[in-house]
């Protein structure tokens, strides 16, 4: 069987995945941009890369391209990692008896009448559409996809791929040695709620509470808001960073407090690959990750109060932290590991290849 598989900048999981196949009896096509370090990789590794640049929401040249591609290796199966892939290798196939699996990786963005969620995600050729979360997959079953379609398949990490950075890894940062040191990472932006992060720290001791903030700021009220209470001294911003998973492995508490709709991220499961424990919001997939009480806390989204509690009880507690990043790792290794991943991903690729040409769109 061969599959091709559109994926522009696969993540750790995801190349793991591709290096998975072929043991299994998959001849795999990658299409992206070949010179992405990771599609780079991959092409070293002896998989077939080949190199595809879709630059606007509709690329005509792309489409063609994609289309010779498809007659050119004549896949049996066609795995797309995007919206924008799945809208344009519906459109290159036009004609093509091929079987698409698309992937969900997010809360919102489509609506039920939207043109993306009728011609595309409903389409015929898609057979399976693989949800990151339970969350995500309620989701779109709220807008009326059809759930024959539509299987969850947690992107699974495995704790033998992360190495915590020394605590004294921290100190470039300006955080002082024995301080209590919270972290979190991803692109800054403002659903991530870390306006209320801000305003729980500014109810914690400012003597041995710190904050470690890894990615690109994109949400401009945090640094008005940080010296309006002032935390300067207390709030730490890293910038974007390579090595972001051994930085949040240094920390003592990993937080993500996003108000709605946060499907699964990877910085929470790498945290909690290192034994990190982590407070969460209840909202979207976090609370499939966090178990309250047994990996990590799980507080209201929008309440500072509560949040700034659940960190002051973790840094109270080094019995507890040690409980809980235990019950952190054994729950990645247990529910959220790659090999579970890869193998249910090779199910969802048998029944998409036996499924009806024909499914119904209702």
């Amino acid at each position: 069987m061969r599959i091709l598989m559109l994926n522009a900048a696969p993540d750790r999981s995801e190349a793991h995945l591709c290096r998975s196949l072929p043991p299994a009896g998959w001849e795999v096509d990658l299409a992206g941009p070949a010179d992405a370090p990771a599609l780079r990789r991959l092409a070293a590794d002896g998989l077939s890369v080949h190199d595809l640049r879709i630059r606007l929401a509709f690329d005509p040249p792309a489409v063609l391209k994609l289309r010779r591609l498809l007659r050119a290796r004549q896949p049996n199966l066609l795995h797309a990692f995007s919206k924008k892939a799945l809208c344009h290798a519906l459109l290159a196939a036009a004609g093509i008896p091929l079987p698409v699996v698309a992937y969900r990786g997010y809360i919102g963005h489509l609506h039920r009448y939207g043109p993306q969620t009728r011609w595309a995600f409903r389409h015929p050729k898609v057979r399976r559409i693989i949800c990151v979360s339970e969350a995500v997959r309620r989701f779109l079953l709220g807008i009326g996809l059809p759930p024959q379609r539509l299987v969850t398949i947690y992107k699974g990490h495995d704790p033998a791929w992360y190495a915590p950075l020394p605590a004294e890894r921290l100190r470039e940062f300006g955080i002082p040695p024995g301080a209590f040191v919270v972290g979190t990472a991803g692109k800054l932006r403002p659903r991530k709620g870390l306006d209320d992060l801000v305003r729980a720290a500014a109810r914690l001791p400012r003597d041995s509470v710190h904050y470690l903030l890894v990615g690109e700021l994109a949400d401009r009220r945090l640094r008005p808001l940080i010296r309006r209470l002032g935390l300067e001294t207390v709030m730490h911003f890293a910038g974007f960073r390579p090595d972001a998973a051994g930085l949040m492995g240094a920390c003592d508490a990993f937080v993500l407090c996003s108000p709605e709709r946060d499907a699964l991220p990877r910085a929470l499961l790498e945290a909690q690959a290192q034994g990190v424990p982590a407070v969460v919001t209840g909202v979207g997939g976090l609370p499939e990750v966090v178990a309250d009480g047994e990996n990590g806390l799980v507080v209201p989204p929008r309440q500072p109060a509560a949040l700034a509690a659940a960190i002051q009880i973790l840094a109270g507690d080094a019995a507890l932290r040690r409980r809980l990043g235990a019950g952190a790792r054994e729950r990645v290794r247990a529910r959220f590991h790659i090999a579970e991943t890869v193998r249910q991903t090779l199910a969802v690729y048998r029944e998409a290849l036996g499924a009806g040409a024909s499914q119904p769109s209702k």
